[in-house]
């Protein structure tokens, strides 16, 4: 027999494509900081295995500081456009990567004011809490967070191929 959740919450009753949406919001953050590693590994001319090494287990956050610390002197990349993208990459992925939590760790249910509205309840500020402060979610809604994401690691490819393909090595 299953067991059925607690309370009225039931995952199965969400609209798949919603939880799709969330599923790509998570997906494109995974990518987005891989491709962190990948810039790191690049801009220092470390093998891979060396680059892996480096970079496994950072936070999105200690990643983007990497970056900025790259980014800062010529030392690594001679090229001060990539340069300046990378400073500005990093600082547009330290600004968004709220969202990235908010979704994979949210706490997510159907509205008190309407049940067929599913919201993620923000539970991050005492008045939040006491006043069961919450987000209603749609496939849209979604959409535009996935796609911020899908962006700003579209910025990472950019940058890594411009990386790959330039005089990068600054003074060593």
């Amino acid at each position: 027999m299953i067991k059925q959740p607690p309370a009225k919450f039931n995952i199965e009753k969400i609209d798949p494509s919603i939880l799709a949406e969330i599923g790509k919001i998570i997906a494109w953050w995974g990518y987005l900081q891989f491709q962190l590693g990948v810039i790191i590994r690049e801009a220092t001319i470390s093998p891979q295995d060396v680059g892996y090494l480096l970079t496994i287990g950072s936070d999105t956050a200690d990643l983007c500081k990497m970056v900025k610390n790259i980014s800062k002197k010529s030392r690594w990349i001679n090229d001060s456009g990539i340069r300046k993208d990378l400073h500005k990459l990093a600082g547009g992925i330290l600004a968004a990567s709220g969202h990235r939590n908010e979704y994979a760790h949210g706490v997510f249910g159907f509205s008190k004011t309407g049940p067929s509205n599913f919201v993620r309840h923000h539970l991050k500020v005492v008045d939040d809490k006491v006043f069961l402060a919450e987000e209603v979610l749609t496939v849209k809604t979604l959409q535009i967070i996935s796609g911020e994401a899908r962006e700003l690691w579209n910025r990472a490819q950019d940058i890594t191929h411009r990386l790959k393909n330039s005089n990068r090595r600054g003074s060593h």
